[in-house]
């Protein structure tokens, strides 16, 4: 069995960051359950709620995983790539709520972009931790 790959000095500070921006959007939407509908421009709901909760949990669990991959030595390639995928799906949910008019098509636009700008730079850094 390989050693596990971890990720040296600048490569180790960018996946912590990346976990540390993941456990800060899940206390934010934990904390703020109705911060991710004003972001889309709709009302606060129940249904809502239940959705920011979600993601929070996903968040979190992205963020602790990773955190805790990084402190167990373990690789993280996998953690960030997960990351990957759920900035992408965050971006695809965002743009088509857009263009169906559920969501402001220029809001929808910008956060579906910070949405995948997130997926670009989290491909880019699992590419590095080959």
């Amino acid at each position: 069995m390989s050693t596990p790959v971890q990720p040296g000095g600048g490569l180790r500070a960018a996946v912590a960051g990346e976990a540390a921006l993941r456990l800060a959007f899940a206390a934010w939407f934990l904390a703020r359950p109705d911060a991710p509908a004003r972001a889309w421009g709709r009302p606060a709901s129940a249904g809502a709620r239940r959705l920011a909760r979600a993601v929070a949990v996903r968040e979190l669990a992205l963020g602790a995983g990773t955190a805790a991959a990084l402190a167990r030595r373990r690789p993280v390639r996998g953690w960030v790539l997960a990351m990957a995928a759920a900035d992408a799906l965050n971006g695809t949910v965002t743009a088509v709520a857009g263009l169906r008019g559920t969501v402001p098509a220029r809001r929808a636009a910008g956060l579906a972009a910070f949405d995948l700008s997130g997926t670009v730079s989290e491909v880019l850094l699992a590419r590095r931790l080959r």
